[in-house]
């Protein structure tokens, strides 16, 4: 199993990528864990990465572009994994233009 996690983030423990894998282990198994803290450490996870790419005005709009793009078609190129691997192709590139 894998869990995509968006890379200007990717570096910290993800709660929200665990809940999700849990989530398909227990579909898988038919049988259900118990989650204890994770789901609120998920939230609080998911409201650090949102203050984090709200930060930087170009990544914010960025990722901005990516949510309307995978809200807006129903294709599988639009899937998390893409939009992720959209993402990393971006910061690659701003890296190299953006050197700090």
């Amino acid at each position: 199993l894998w869990s995509a996690i968006p890379h200007y983030i990717a570096g910290s423990p993800c709660p929200k990528a665990s809940l999700a894998l849990l989530s398909k282990i227990e579909a898988l198994l038919d049988l259900q864990i118990p989650e204890g803290e994770l789901p609120e450490l998920a939230r609080a996870w998911q409201r650090g990465a949102d203050e984090l790419s709200e930060e930087d005005p170009e990544v914010a709009e960025y990722v901005h572009s990516l949510e309307e793009q995978r809200d807006t078609a129903d294709l599988p190129e639009a899937s998390g994994d893409a939009i992720a691997a959209e993402f990393e192709r971006y910061l690659k590139r701003r890296n190299k233009n953006h050197p700090d």
